[in-house]
């Protein structure tokens, strides 16, 4: 069977370069792989200029990822998040503090059921970031309870992952949305 790399493509309207530099000084951790430019033969469909840059491919904490220049046409939204897994609470605090310069909080950072120090930020491109200092591990749920981290527990039968805080106590982190 063929190996294949995923690799997400941020679409933004211009801000790809924009972008990588922001997310290079926020992580810490990363390069500039390439940049593309649009033909300068032709129009393209996104309407930006001939020749303007395409795309600018990055590695953020060894991941891959894709910013393009796409135009107006579509923007990033919280239903697909990077999760960004940190070591201590301290490193969460300094990423989330970083991303969120220009950026929404979706949740601030804080303590929850399921973390000590948790939270969610849509940065100043609209690319939505959980962090967490925690490591994620798959457990069962019990039969008939799910949090959800927007309206708190309700009775549901589902599976969902869990995370164990440094007390040891495992907290629900989510789960499925079926009945």
């Amino acid at each position: 069977m063929p190996s294949h790399e995923v690799v997400p493509c941020i679409w933004l309207d211009d801000q790809a370069e924009q972008a990588a530099a922001f997310y290079l000084k926020a992580f810490g951790d990363g390069r500039v792989l390439g940049t593309s430019h649009y033909p300068e033969s032709r129009d393209n469909p996104s309407g930006r200029p001939r020749g303007s840059v395409l795309t600018v491919d990055l590695e953020l904490q060894g991941r891959r990822f894709t910013l393009l220049n796409g135009g107006p046409i579509f923007k990033p939204n919280p239903s697909v998040s990077f999760f960004a897994h940190v070591a201590t609470p301290a490193a969460a605090d300094l990423l989330y503090g970083a991303l969120a310069e220009g950026g929404v909080p979706l949740m601030p950072i804080g303590s929850y059921p399921w973390s000590e120090r948790y939270g969610w930020i849509a940065d100043r491109f609209g690319v939505s970031w959980p962090k967490d200092p925690t490591d994620l591990i798959a457990v069962p749920l019990p039969r008939d309870r799910e949090c959800d981290p927007r309206d708190g527990w309700r009775s549901r039968r589902s599976w969902g992952l869990s995370r164990r805080s440094s007390s040891g106590r495992t907290w629900v982190t989510s789960g499925s949305r079926g009945g």
